[in-house]
């Protein structure tokens, strides 16, 4: 039940009087305190406020829009509002770091939609319901996720002064984060553009404002004036002070948080070192020394990196490997054990002599190209090949080295290696 007080004119007697405009809801069962908290804002936001036209203008339909809620106290007795844009406190830096605890400073108003009653006691509780989702922009480009309500402290509070019917209660809270939170973001890309420009993101999400052990005292001269007004107190059953269970009311509030790029600085001392580790690295496994390899009357050139092998052959029959370790250089390794062959160095750098029972010698010759290296020194069973050494050919059975070749191709000019199939 809502009571408006609508002046008229009363041109007989020259004067002004007040009429009792009662907006009164009807229902044949309980509509319950939803569908009632939404009639109680439709009387007093919409129907109060309506105007009528005089003279050609829009005039207010009740002058001073006085308005008395009589029926029932308990549904929509507060309304909570929150300041736009709130700000949020960093710990201990003013931009957002990785993991850091944050504190919503929420200022708003509480105000009484009760009319002729005095709030004079009560506890009002907010509470971060969240979740506080980012903007669309921030969430497409950094796949930024919700930051959920239980992040969030609540703020409880007792009421310190009486709230005058109609009033307002301003107040200026801080829900502190339990724990550091964290700006999640997911894939490389959005980690990376977050670490090394920064971001911004605009969050919003719903507090709720609870209020208990509410106490109101009965103002009876807020009901003078209003024709019926003295049998309202009987009619509705006031009493001089009374509690009432008030009904929890939400808002969204919005803030922004703005992190640094400062994690792109770090990002840098770290990934450099890794960087130039890869290089390194990279260039150690990637890079290839070349050989002229020279079997009989066959020749080939062999593009080795560092642990890789190619196996040396004759008519089928292997005679050894061309082997690249990871510290130094090529090693040719003959075979060794198997019946009927037997690879012996020649005396030469890079040369070896093969004997093949029943089929002769062959003249093994490995000679490194422009820009390979060979170490010095050796071990027992193994040759390393020596910058510098001399073009060998192929020989016949005989063991008579050819004539050496006056030149040799550069390696990015060289046939792939045909000798057979890396291991």
């Amino acid at each position: 039940v809502h009571l408006f007080k609508l002046p008229i004119e009363d041109r007989q007697r020259k004067q002004t009087v007040s009429l009792a405009v009662y907006g009164v809801l009807v229902s044949a069962s309980d509509p319950g305190p939803e569908v009632l908290a939404g009639y109680d804002r439709l009387f007093r936001e919409t129907f109060r406020r309506a105007t009528r036209p005089v003279a050609g203008k829009s005039v207010p339909l009740f002058e001073g829009q006085e308005y008395l809620k009589l029926k029932d106290l308990n549904i929509d007795t507060i309304s909570l509002r929150f300041e736009p844009n709130l700000s949020v406190r960093v710990s201990p830096r003013s931009l957002f770091q990785e993991r850091q605890d944050l504190d919503l400073q929420l200022r708003g108003e509480i105000r009484s939609n009760l009319t002729h009653h005095t709030v004079i006691a009560g506890t009002y509780l907010l509470e971060a319901k969240g979740p506080f989702r980012p903007d669309e922009a921030t969430r497409r480009e950094f796949g930024v996720g919700s930051i959920p309500g239980s992040q969030f402290r609540d703020a409880r509070r007792a009421l310190q002064k009486p709230i005058a019917p109609a009033g307002l209660l301003a107040f200026d809270e801080e829900l502190p984060s339990i724990e550091p939170i964290s700006l999640r973001t997911t894939g490389l890309v959005g980690w990376l553009k977050s670490a090394l420009s920064g971001l911004r993101a605009r969050y919003t999400g719903t507090v709720k404002l609870s209020f208990s052990n509410v106490r109101v005292k009965f103002e009876r001269e807020r009901l003078n004036g209003v024709f019926g007004s003295e049998k309202a107190a009987e009619v509705f059953q006031f009493k001089d002070e009374e509690k009432i269970e008030a009904s929890p009311v939400q808002d969204e509030i919005t803030f922004q948080l703005e992190t640094s790029p400062i994690r792109g600085a770090l990002l840098f001392v770290v990934l450099a070192p890794l960087a130039i580790l890869a290089f390194l690295v990279g260039r150690l496994f990637l890079t290839q020394d070349f050989y002229r390899v020279q079997v009989d009357q066959e020749e080939k050139t062999v593009g080795l990196r560092r642990l890789r092998k190619v196996p040396v052959e004759h008519e089928l029959q292997p005679l050894g490997r061309l082997c690249r370790p990871l510290r130094g250089v090529a090693v040719f390794r003959p075979v060794a054990g198997v019946p009927g062959v037997e690879v012996v160095p020649d005396g030469i750098d890079g040369r070896f002599v093969a004997r093949l029972m029943g089929r002769g010698s062959v003249i093994i010759a490995i000679i490194p190209l422009h820009g390979s290296h060979g170490p010095a020194g050796g071990t027992p069973g193994t040759t390393r090949l020596r910058p510098g050494a001399g073009a060998l050919s192929s020989s016949a059975a005989s063991g008579t080295p050819a004539a050496p070749s006056s030149t040799a191709a550069p390696p990015s000019s060289l046939p792939p290696p045909t000798l057979g199939r890396p291991k």
